[in-house]
């Protein structure tokens, strides 16, 4: 059991998720990610974990960038257009 499965956010997660009520909430959106990443794999073919990352962004409609210091972070959330 991880000590986050008590967390009030991490129930809103994975009821935001679609996933049933539980005890161990971070274990279901855990396993649901993994289902989620590997039907990306499957279905894109990804090769390495570069592709696997622009799949996954492609197939969630969303954009990762890598976050090293607040600095990064900052420009994320004052020019989101920017990045």
């Amino acid at each position: 059991m991880s000590c986050l499965d008590s967390k009030p956010q991490i129930g809103k997660l994975a009821s935001d998720l679609g996933l049933k009520g539980s005890v161990k909430p971070v274990a279901e959106i855990v396993d649901h990610v993994r289902r989620k990443v590997r039907k990306v794999v499957k279905n894109y073919k990804c090769g390495n974990l570069t592709d696997l990352l622009s799949a996954t962004a492609h197939d969630a409609k969303t954009v990762f960038r890598e976050v090293h210091c607040d600095a990064d972070t900052h420009g994320l959330v004052c020019c989101p257009a920017n990045n």
